[in-house]
């Protein structure tokens, strides 16, 4: 009779209660961002990211590395859609960002992504206007000056 600690039996309880859980959040979507540019698209969305502080969302940003034309832009990230899908962790929706620009083979490349909607692929085009640097400038201060890739 009284030979059991209570206070020994208590305190092993709370220290029981105050052990770390498991994450019980389930991993956020997966985002691929395919970019044009090799440096200021890719570093603007990776500091968007941080800035954000996106921390379920996982989020793979990725310069173009085909060339810069907006085909080749769509046709690296159709790459990195099929491999991320053979591997049994595919993308939840993939944004192709390029310039609008002077490119010939722009209308291919969104009547592209339009094939790969309307196939079911979660791909999405980011056009700026005429371009992507222009669109970064208007985040610093008014213009209403013409731009034009003369």
């Amino acid at each position: 009779m009284g030979t059991d600690d209570l206070f020994r039996k208590r305190r092993e309880q709370k220290a029981a209660g105050l052990a770390r859980k498991v994450q019980g959040r389930p991993p956020g979507l997966r985002y691929l961002i395919v970019c044009e540019g090799e440096k200021t698209e890719p570093h603007y969305f990776r500091e968007l990211c941080a800035d954000l502080r996106l921390k379920t969302a996982r989020v793979r940003v990725e310069p173009g590395e085909l060339g810069s034309s907006p085909s080749r832009v769509v046709e690296y990230a159709k790459k990195l859609f099929d491999e991320e899908a053979l591997g049994g962790d595919p993308f939840d929706k993939v944004y192709c960002v390029f310039d609008r620009d002077k490119h010939g083979d722009f209308g291919a490349a969104i009547k592209c992504i339009q094939l790969f909607e309307s196939g079911g692929k979660p791909f999405e085009s980011i056009v700026s206007v005429p371009c992507f640097e222009y669109w970064l400038l208007l985040h610093f201060g008014f213009t209403d000056q013409p731009f034009d890739a003369a």
